[in-house]
């Protein structure tokens, strides 16, 4: 399944079975909203939603727990609503 954010298709599905294979922890890098400076990835607070609702597909589909671990994000604004969004897609 490919989904698009911030205007490019990403196969998650697949990239998501890769990595979670070998782990169980996952870094949400907040700096990667387009409001925050340090990471220019562009994306918006539900962009953080998608991404986490899918990482807890796959690993649900894999049989595995996952840990989040809070990383980066230093646009105080985007930070609390990309979290929150994040938390939803758990």
């Amino acid at each position: 399944v490919c989904k698009k954010i911030n205007g490019a298709w990403i196969n998650f599905k697949t990239d998501c079975k890769k990595k979670l294979l070998g782990s169980d922890r996952v870094s949400a890098g907040f700096d990667g909203h387009r409001h925050d400076l340090l990471g220019n990835f562009k994306l918006n607070s539900l962009d953080y939603k998608v991404i986490a609702s899918t990482i807890s597909d796959v690993a649900r589909k894999l049989g595995i727990s996952i840990i989040s671990l809070l990383e980066g994000g230093y646009d105080q604004p985007s930070l609390n609503q990309s979290v929150l969004e994040y938390l939803k897609g758990l």
